[in-house]
């Protein structure tokens, strides 16, 4: 009897671990140009990225498996520096299921460029909410937090807040010598980094943006498969605040990545909308995203 309930015990407690992980993402290592390394080690580190990013409960929510955020990432090696240190660019993507539809809205898509790392054999990646071990774990904990954060918020208003506190925590937490060396988790380096993304979601002025996020996907995406027009009245009402954003906030990185996510969906939704609203979608997506004016044509 003592055996069977220690078995039960220990049976429902790896359940409940099964079920914190937040992640179901799907990770490849490219090497197009590289000829020092052994290869075994770049399947190595995409095994090693996947189990991290799959395994690691980075919340403390309770996530079932048909819950899990579905997320690419893409590392691009691009020079070997030593036998150990290589620089090399990060695509990521994070995706959100449409409510009573097979549709999946792109949430999060960004180039994370000219990240510089260490990675042997045996190099452990771990998640430090507060501290911090290597560069590499602090990246791939960093766009775990914001890919959680931007699911959340497209959920509940500003549900995304705690997760991008992490990530600035992870930001915050890096060796100002580590962050000199490395790029990308300061100010100075550019303005288009892993610092200014987080700081652009956590500021006040962009506050507005993310309660249009809600509107966006869950009063907007989510409804048309019931109410076509009440989704698309929802989705240009969104549309018109991400614009007033980028109005009160010029040059801050969500505007410009909200176009790089959205503007093929944004088409196809508002391809049947009534010529009111194509003309204020044109008008608003023009505007914020001008250099593919032209895509938006059909609308005007």
């Amino acid at each position: 009897m003592y055996k069977q309930i220690t078995f039960l015990f220990v049976f429902l407690l790896l359940q409940s671990f099964a079920k914190a992980q937040e992640l179901n993402a799907i990770v490849s290592v490219n090497t197009p140009q590289l000829q020092k390394t052994d290869p075994r080690i770049f399947q190595e580190l995409e095994r090693d990225l996947q189990n991290f990013l799959n395994n690691q409960a980075f919340t403390n929510e309770q996530y079932e498996e048909h819950e899990r955020i579905d997320c690419n990432f893409q590392l691009t090696i691009r020079d070997e520096i030593g036998g150990s240190t290589f620089t090399a660019d990060l695509a990521i993507q994070s995706t959100r299921p449409v409510y009573g539809s097979e549709y999946k809205s792109v949430l999060l898509a960004f180039v994370d460029s000219d990240l510089k790392f260490q990675y042997a054999n045996g190099t452990i990646l771990q998640f430090a909410p507060d501290g911090y071990i290597n560069n590499l774990s602090s990246i791939m904990s960093y766009w775990a937090l914001m890919i959680i954060g931007v699911d959340y918020d497209s959920f509940a208003p500003k549900g995304g807040s705690p997760y991008f506190q992490m990530a600035q925590n992870i930001v915050t937490a890096v060796p100002t010598g580590v962050a000199e060396d490395v790029g990308g988790w300061q100010g100075i380096d550019s303005d288009r980094n892993r610092f200014w993304l987080v700081e652009n979601l956590l500021n006040p002025k962009v506050e507005d943006y993310r309660l249009a996020m809600y509107r966006y996907h869950l009063q907007g995406l989510d409804v048309m498969h019931k109410n076509v027009y009440a989704g698309q009245n929802s989705l240009n009402e969104a549309l018109n605040i991400v614009k007033s954003t980028r109005d009160a906030y010029p040059n801050n990185m969500v505007v410009q990545l909200f176009s790089v996510a959205k503007s093929e969906e944004i088409m196809e939704v508002m391809a049947k909308a009534n010529r009111t609203i194509q003309k204020n979608v044109y008008a608003v997506m023009s505007s914020i995203d001008p250099s593919n004016r032209a895509s938006y044509i059909k609308l005007r």
